[in-house]
């Protein structure tokens, strides 16, 4: 008899508001991380779409996203002068391990954020198109964000060695 896959660890199964939401977003982090498993810069920017999307430059972009919403429109620290569209780059001698570790530093200076304030407290630089918002509804859209982009990984990921689900 087989073994049961191991499903996702989720922090968050009951517990207070904050609990719930931080824990479900370190699951969807921890899964960002998971997607490059065994995985060289090759393997890892290899393009399966017009776009140019891979399943490296998705972790970059979840970096630049940390720093957008925590760090810029939450605490109102420096734009770091990077576009949407840019949020994408690597740099040529970036490594699957550089950017992991970027985005990991990224994460746990967000998380240093969220500790320190109250999920009601209001973002500091309004975002041109959803405006000022509570810290709960930032987390909220990472959430979103994070999960939606993991299942890009999935897709790319597949595309990139076959490698599907759980592993």
């Amino acid at each position: 008899m087989s073994a049961e896959p191991t499903p996702p660890h989720y922090d968050a199964h009951v517990g207070d508001e904050r609990g719930m939401l931080t824990g479900f977003l370190d699951a969807n982090r921890r899964e960002v991380c998971r997607r490059l498993d065994r995985l060289d810069r090759a393997a890892a920017s290899a393009v399966a779409t017009s776009t140019g999307v891979t399943v490296l430059n998705l972790v970059q972009h979840l970096t630049w996203c940390e720093h957008a919403w925590f760090e810029h429109h939450f605490l109102g620290e420096e734009w770091c002068g990077i576009d949407d569209d840019r949020s994408f780059d690597l740099e040529p001698d970036d490594t699957v391990e550089s950017v992991l570790a970027r985005y990991r530093a990224k994460c746990d200076r967000s998380r240093e954020i969220v500790a320190a304030a109250p999920l009601d407290a209001l973002s500091a630089e309004p975002h041109f198109f959803f405006g000022t918002v509570e810290l709960r509804w930032v987390l909220m859209h990472m959430i979103e964000e994070t999960a939606r982009h993991v299942g890009h990984q999935d897709i790319l990921r597949e595309e990139t060695d076959g490698t599907t689900g759980m592993w």
